[in-house]
C-alpha cells in the first residue's frame, strides 16, 4: 500500500490517500522487481497528462458562432467605432502631414527667391560701381 496527494488540495499539508496496487497489473510483469515508490512514480507518469490536451484549454481558445441578431449589431457598431476612430487619427495624421509639407515647400520657395533678389541686388550694385 502507498500514499498519493490528492489534487486540489487547499490545506498547506498535502492529504494523502491511500492506494492499492491490485495483483493483477503486477502480474502482468509492467512492475515487476520495481519498490513501491518505483511503482507510483510510473503510475503517476503514465497517467499524467498535458494541460494543453484538455479539451477544456481547447474549447476556451475557440469562439463559439452566435446567430442572435443582437450580438451580430453589437458586434458591426463595435467595428464602426474602431474604425471610426482609426480613421480619425489617420486623417488627423495625414492632414498635419500635408500642412508640413505645404510649409516646408514655402519655405524653400522663399528662400530661392530672397536668394535670387540677394543676387540680382549684389549684380546690380556691381553695375552701378563700375559705371
Amino acid at each position: 500500500m502507498s500514499h498519493l496527494p490528492v489534487a486540489g488540495s487547499s490545506t498547506r499539508k498535502a492529504v494523502y490517500k491511500p492506494i492499492y496496487i491490485l495483483p493483477c497489473l503486477c502480474s502482468t510483469g509492467s512492475f515487476a522487481n520495481l519498490t513501491t515508490e518505483e511503482v507510483v512514480e510510473q503510475l503517476v507518469q503514465n497517467l499524467t497528462i498535458e494541460r494543453s490536451d484538455l479539451s477544456s484549454v481547447r474549447r476556451s481558445k475557440v469562439s463559439a458562432h452566435d446567430d442572435r441578431k443582437s450580438s451580430q449589431t453589437f458586434g458591426f457598431v463595435g467595428v464602426i467605432v474602431i474604425s471610426i476612430v482609426c480613421g480619425s487619427v489617420a486623417m488627423l495624421d495625414i492632414a498635419k502631414t500635408v500642412f508640413k509639407c505645404k510649409t516646408a515647400s514655402r519655405k524653400s520657395k522663399s528662400k530661392k527667391n530672397t536668394n535670387k533678389r540677394r543676387v540680382l541686388l549684389h549684380n546690380t550694385k556691381v553695375q552701378d560701381s563700375t559705371l
